[in-house]
């Protein structure tokens, strides 16, 4: 379905295609904004929205472009640039490639552009490129200010407008005195598959040091947690407290059940660091599958009461591979009727251990 007064986006996706696609779904409900989505080529979607989110709300997405023309036909392509502005930056000096994936009008393009930077009286050096180059690469090459991307895709050109800042993200990661577990990324990603939004109260279970629960209060929510790590998680509180100049609502509690009323909770995100043996073998995993069952089944026994009807479960169990073998936690013997099941997404890791995301909901 075509929503009326959309614009053309070009979407690319990180390399957990499905979980990216999941994500950017769940996080529109939020928004409760209408959009298409349509495979162009591999990990690159067209994207039909009102208004595009930024990438700084989403975990999964390597970058935006926004679709400036449609059309194989260089008469057709001219007349739907004509008066578009497809360089807008204040310095009069720039370096640019274009991403050619399976079109037929690269040439066409190639002379557009050194016509169109001629004519701004902008100093631009086009870049021929065999790869696509990863966002790192792009900041590191000046984007936005001093480097511009285009993309080519079949017939659809775009420009290339918000890009993921994993570094960026990662220097903040380390202003935290206690370096977070959880990376950034994933902790937006399951907050989004949560719904997670302003004045929601959320669970965070096995907090660890913090990572879900300050991108959780980043987004104005309140959040109870436990943790055995009580010392540092006061500390990178008490840090998050300082750079956001307001107290942040993070209550470390020993339990959950006598810190909320009946049906009160909007959701539960739970990433806990699962401490797996360095003796993988079938015996010592399952010895430990067997703790993390009881761990899940105890807390979830404790939660549900005080989850509100159809409020988001999300939380990760390990998988581990030894050969063509998997080994991970049996669902059935976690969740009872209590939770209804609804989605479950694998993601590969190094060292042969992976992570199963499992989306539920209170029954």
């Amino acid at each position: 379905m075509f929503y009326p007064r959309t614009m053309q986006y070009i979407i690319h996706f990180g390399k957990e295609e499905k979980l990216a696609k999941r994500e950017l779904q769940e996080y529109l409900k939020i928004k409760n904004e209408p959009h298409t989505l349509k495979q162009l080529y591999e990990r690159f979607y067209l994207f039909e929205i009102k208004n595009a989110p930024s990438i700084k709300h989403l975990g999964n997405v390597l970058r935006i472009a926004q679709v400036y023309s449609t059309s194989p036909l260089p008469e057709e392509i001219e007349a739907e640039l004509k008066d578009k502005e497809l360089y807008n930056e204040s310095s009069n000096v720039t370096s640019y490639h274009i991403v050619d994936l399976n079109s037929t009008t690269k040439d066409f393009y190639e002379d557009y552009l050194k016509e169109y930077f001629k004519k701004i009286a902008c100093k631009a050096m086009y870049k021929k490129i065999k790869t696509i180059p990863t966002t790192e690469d792009l900041y590191r090459k000046g984007f936005p200010r001093t480097y511009t991307e285009y993309l080519l895709i079949k017939d659809y050109f775009a420009k290339t407008n918000d890009v993921s800042n994993t570094k960026e993200r990662k220097k903040e990661e380390e202003k935290f005195p206690y370096q977070r577990t959880t990376p950034t990324n994933f902790a937006i990603t399951l907050l989004n598959l949560a719904h997670v939004k302003p004045k929601d109260r959320i669970i965070v279970p096995f907090a660890g040091i913090g990572s879900l629960c300050f991108e959780a209060l980043d987004r104005n929510a309140t959040v109870f947690a436990t943790t055995k790590n009580l010392r540092q998680i006061k500390s990178n509180r008490n840090y998050y407290t300082r750079k956001k100049k307001s107290q942040a609502e993070l209550h470390i509690v020993p339990n959950f059940s006598e810190h909320g009323e009946d049906q009160s909770v909007d959701a539960i995100v739970c990433d806990p660091y699962f401490s797996l043996p360095d003796e993988r073998t079938k015996k010592r995993m399952y010895e430990k599958f067997k703790q993390i069952t009881y761990m899940y089944r105890t807390l979830f026994q404790e939660v549900t009461p005080i989850l509100k009807p159809h409020a988001p479960i999300i939380f990760t169990l390990p998988i581990v591979r030894r050969g063509k073998e998997q080994l991970k936690p049996q669902l059935r013997h976690i969740i009872g009727k209590e939770i209804t099941y609804k989605d479950e997404i694998n993601i590969d890791s190094e060292h042969g251990v992976g992570r199963t995301i499992y989306i539920c909901e209170k029954a």
